[in-house]
Parts: structure tokens; sequence; C-alpha cells
């Protein structure tokens, strides 16, 4: 598209925008708000100048101001390239969340659907409570108006919306499960690893006993070690994750890949899992007899 009025661009550099035409009362059955101008009106039919609204995206991108809500598009021309028509924006409405939550807000413009030929077109019916009752209603009037009128499926907006996620539901699944797996594994490891110090230093346990050592002491110097070990797989393990986060780019939404609140409890929830697991052999290890530890070799 070509705003009027601004330098001419070659035509492979022009801006892209996502365009829909709609009926005039669409808005306010999606529960879409208007922001300036005004909504499509029953003059805006064929034959009449071309009229749109823009949403929020395209105001904050291709407007000098740069805010919807004192950046004034309204009035101004716009070109479509496709449809070869400047249309002149009469309103801005506020952004809609995409279907994939893993897409972000683009530009949009509409413009009436009475003003052009459409070979098909949805209809959007807003209901008060359960729209399943309605359905056949609905398709009931459609055909008393057009009797040949081919009726696709009727869907309600949240089992469209509910299709659109079974992708990304079944990859955070998969997700899920792997996490849960490492979890585990790395409780198990954690767990065998300090067990198996524990095991290593009992003589060095059941001496410290004999030399007056108290439970508190040994608790610790099993902890501390267990810590410390956990804390250095943590920061490569960070250290990797942050190498391969553009390979979860994509499955992200509402959070970035380096987001440090994320990680941050992550990282605190990877350590108190390894205190944990270590808390079983450090109180063994508090347990142990010297008379026993020193008659092993």
């Amino acid at each position: 598209f070509q705003i009027e009025g601004r330098p001419e661009v070659a035509r492979a550099d022009l801006p892209l925008v996502n365009w829909y035409d709609c009926g005039p009362q669409y808005f306010q059955t999606m529960g879409i708000p208007l922001v300036r101008g005004r909504w499509f009106g029953p003059q805006d039919v064929f034959g009449s100048p071309p009229v749109a609204i823009v949403n929020e995206t395209m105001v904050r991108r291709h407007w000098p101001d740069g805010d919807p809500q004192t950046g004034n598009p309204v009035g101004e021309r716009v070109f479509i390239v496709n449809q070869e028509t400047w249309f002149e924006v009469v309103g801005v409405v506020a952004d809609t969340s995409p279907f994939d939550p893993r897409t972000a807000v683009e530009p949009e413009i509409y413009w009436p659907l009475e003003q052009f030929l459409r070979g098909a077109t949805y209809y959007a019916v807003r209901t008060a409570g359960d729209p399943g009752p309605v359905i056949p209603a609905v398709r009931d009037r459609l055909s008393s108006i057009e009797p040949d009128l081919s009726v696709g499926a009727l869907s309600t907006l949240e089992e469209r919306i509910g299709r659109q996620l079974v992708e990304p539901r079944f990859q955070m699944l998969l997700l899920g499960l792997f996490s849960v797996v490492a979890f585990v594994v790395a409780m198990v490891g954690i767990y065998g690893v300090t067990s198996y110090a524990v095991v290593q230093r009992t003589r060095e346990f059941g001496i410290r006993r004999a030399l007056g050592a108290q439970t508190g002491d040994l608790l610790r110097s099993v902890l501390r070690a267990a810590f410390l070990t956990s804390l250095v797989g943590m920061l490569l393990g960070l250290a990797g994750g942050l190498a391969l986060t553009r390979f979860l780019r994509s499955l992200l939404v509402e959070v970035t890949v380096t987001d440090p609140t994320t990680l941050l409890t992550v990282a605190m929830l990877l350590l108190g899992v390894a205190l944990a697991a270590a808390s079983i052999p450090a109180r063994r290890a508090t347990r142990i007899e010297p008379t026993e530890c020193l008659r092993q070799e």
C-alpha cells in the first residue's frame, strides 16, 4: 500500500498490510472498540467513495505520531495496490489477537463489504448465552433469505481458535513431558552422585565425628558440596540453553527466550531440587558411628 502524500516507493519496497472486508456491524459484533473516527455506515455502499478503517498497529508503524490515541490518520487516503483503489481512512479500531498466539499483531485495514463484490463471506453472530442452540436458527434464517445459498460449517469462535491451537498445544505437551522426565533424571542423578560422594567420604566423616564434629557440621559439608556442584551444572545449562534459544523462539507466547523471571525461577527450582535430593544422603552421613567408620578399609 501507499499513503497519499508520501514519497514514491518502488512497488517491491512498498509496506504490506492484511486486508479484510466486513459488514457495518462487524466491529460491534466482535466487540472491537473504536479508537478514533467513525464506524462504517449505511452510506458506505457500492458506488460511494471507498472508505477504510485501520488498526492501532498500522497507525503505530506508518503514521509519524505513532500513537493511535493522538496520531490522526483519519481523513488521509491509502492506495491498496492489489485492489487498485484509493481508500479514505475514516476510523481506527483496537488491535485484535491473532488466531495463532505465536504470531504478532500485524497492520490491518478493513473496508465495507458492500463496496466490493464478493463470491463468498463469513457471518459472525453474537449470542447472549450458549451459542449451540442458536446454530440451527442461523442456518434456517440464511436459507430463508436465499434457498440456493450454500452454507458452510457453523462453529463457535472458541472452536475455531481451538483448531488453530492444536499444534502449539501438542508441542507444549511434548515439551512438558520432556521437562518432567529431565526433572526426574536430574533429581535421581544428583541423589546418586551425592550418595556416592558420601560413601567415598565415610572414613572422613567417622574421623571428624571422633574428633568432635557436630551433626550440623557434617550436614553443611555434604549440602555445600552438592550445592556447588549443582550451581556449576546450572550455569553450564543456562549457557547451553541461551545458545539454543533460537530453536524455541517460535514456541514461546508472550515471553522472550531470555525472560529473566523465567530463567531465575527455573534456576531456583533446580537448586532447590538439588538440595532436596542431597538431603537424604546428607542426613545419612550425620548418623555414621565413628567406630564403624574406623573399622572400614
